[in-house]
């Protein structure tokens, strides 16, 4: 059932009496008196009125099937809902509740709570169906449902061939790794930020960076890809995680807010939702949205060493099946190069940042980039000869 909800108007207040004074609506209420003609439409100018509520009118298949409400404290909304009696029994509540999750969620509500009469046994039904746990029990039950946790797992190790300890290097006074986890701390979508790195003894300063900065830091084989974000995924307990390397200093919050969001709409849908495949952004923003079960079919199918360490490869190859989306920037940016593989990069990147930090601070985002190297294609020329991916 394909469930669309829009606020709801003045124009919506006799079908909304009526569904409020149903029978069966009453008798799920905590409140089961008759809802008087003046006292209803005096609730619906409060309610429409409110900054801390929200009341929608979910449609489907060009027909009015309900109710759904959300009153806000702080990242938390209580949720109440009513099914057209017509609509009973066909699912219409699941769906609903559904899609009320996915809008509350994409506002940045962090939790859904909803209290149940003990004896509903249906509305019981409908919570636990649409994602929602017991949370307490007695005389009034209560169901809650968690906006899905999502960690950035930074992908760390010191061992590169073409720019040994390059993520530890100094960019613009600090060492590179730094501003990747001030930048992606910034990300809206995301809960926490963990580096993933390998138990190599040269691999010791990353964890000590990390131990300094405050940021969680796990570690395995450092050719295991597959096992570190796995191990990153359940030391957080997140529901997905976000995949970046270590080499992209100008790693934007707002495209890793996008491609969270782009996974949470129709949360399940997607194995991997990623930003390069095909690339379309500047090399160096890339990130791929791999949520926990993914992550352990992974760490069930691959075998091949070579696809553990290179684990993209795996999916690319078997498109069959890995259900991918791929969310593209509406312009082609692939001329950019914005990533730190060699000196030139580094060089680029202590340029842009030592530019744009005075008049931007931190957190500076793609588009400020795109405009300063545009007007100094002296600096684009810096690494122009790696532009390449």
């Amino acid at each position: 059932m394909n469930v669309r909800l829009r606020p709801a108007r003045m124009d919506d207040g006799d079908r909304l009496l009526s569904w409020r004074n149903e029978p069966a609506v009453r008798a799920a209420s905590f409140d089961d008196a008759i809802v008087t003609v003046e006292s209803h439409w005096q609730w619906l100018v409060e309610t429409l009125g409110r900054a801390d509520r929200r009341l929608y009118i979910a449609e489907a298949d060009g027909h009015q099937i309900g109710t759904a409400r959300l009153d806000l404290t702080g990242d938390e909304a209580l949720v109440s809902l009513t099914v057209a009696p017509e609509w009973r029994g066909r699912g219409a509540g699941v769906a609903v509740l559904r899609a009320l999750a996915d809008t509350a969620f994409a506002a940045g509500v962090a939790r859904l709570r909803a209290c149940v009469k003990a004896g509903n046994v249906a509305s019981r039904a409908t919570f636990e169906r649409a994602g929602y746990r017991l949370a307490g029990d007695g005389a009034v039950l209560e169901f809650v449902r968690d906006r899905a946790a999502v960690t950035a797992v930074i992908q760390a190790r010191l061992g590169s061939q073409r720019l040994p300890g390059k993520v530890l290097r100094d960019l613009a006074g600090r060492p590179m790794l730094s501003w990747l986890v001030e930048r992606l701390r910034a990300a809206r979508e995301t809960a926490t930020v963990i580096v993933a790195t390998s138990y190599e003894r040269r691999d010791d300063a990353i964890a000590a960076f990390a131990h300094e900065q405050g940021v969680a830091c796990v570690r395995g084989s450092e050719a295991d890809l597959v096992s570190r974000l796995r191990l990153a995924a359940d030391e957080t307990r997140s529901t997905a995680i976000v995949r970046v390397t270590a080499d992209c200093p100008f790693v934007d919050p707002a495209v890793v807010d996008t491609l969270v969001r782009s996974w949470r709409a129709p949360e399940g849908r997607y194995d991997v939702v990623v930003n390069n495949d095909p690339p379309s952004y500047p090399h160096g923003l890339d990130a791929e949205v791999l949520p926990a079960a993914t992550l352990a079919r992974l760490d069930e199918e691959i075998v091949d060493p070579y696809y553990r360490e290179w684990v993209p490869f795996w999916w690319r190859e078997h498109r069959d099946r890995y259900r991918v989306l791929n969310v593209p920037h509406h312009t082609d940016l692939t001329g950019h190069r914005w990533t730190v593989d060699y000196a030139e990069d580094l060089c680029f990147a202590d340029h842009v940042f030592r530019a744009l930090l005075p008049a931007h601070g931190e957190l500076f985002l793609m588009d400020e980039v795109l405009a300063f190297v545009t007007a100094h294609p002296d600096v684009m020329a810096l690494n122009a000869a790696r532009a390449h991916r």
